[in-house]
């Protein structure tokens, strides 16, 4: 058995002459890599047609728990959490969205191949997709 853990942040911010940090600068989380439950970079600030648009603050950070099945195939269960906000004021705990789940691992010579279903324990008030299915080449953490 394997226990990973991780956390992460980070804050970005426009220097002059800049007015603003362009969009592929920022920060997104949700998916595969960040937080299972969530589609790949939803969660966080969206405009009014639901795209998202990121953030200048980032936290996150996960919990898995990995054991063997059989010869190449192994299993995971993990735990994850995180927020993106457009600044440092509405970066608090209690805004943190959360996925829990588990997954299967297929060993291959380049990393695991993985197949992880996630749940949003707390989703956002509306948010009716509540199971999120991830295909992944390499360890999440």
């Amino acid at each position: 058995m394997v226990a990973a853990l991780s956390a992460r942040g980070g804050v970005i911010r426009a220097f002059a002459p800049s007015t603003g940090v362009p969009v592929y600068k920022k920060f997104f989380l949700g998916g595969g890599d960040s937080v299972r439950g969530y589609a790949e970079r939803h969660l966080g600030p969206m405009d009014a047609q639901g795209n998202p648009t990121g953030g200048n603050v980032m936290t996150g950070a996960n919990a898995e728990l990995r054991f063997p099945i059989f010869r190449q195939l192994g299993g995971a269960v993990f735990l994850d959490g995180g927020q993106t906000s457009p600044d440092w004021s509405r970066a608090q705990p209690a805004a943190w969205r959360y996925g829990a789940g588990s997954g299967i691992r297929l060993k291959t010579p380049v990393g695991p191949l993985r197949l992880d279903l996630g749940y949003k324990l707390n989703p956002a008030p509306g948010d009716r997709s509540l199971w999120r299915l991830h295909l992944s080449l390499g360890e999440a953490i």
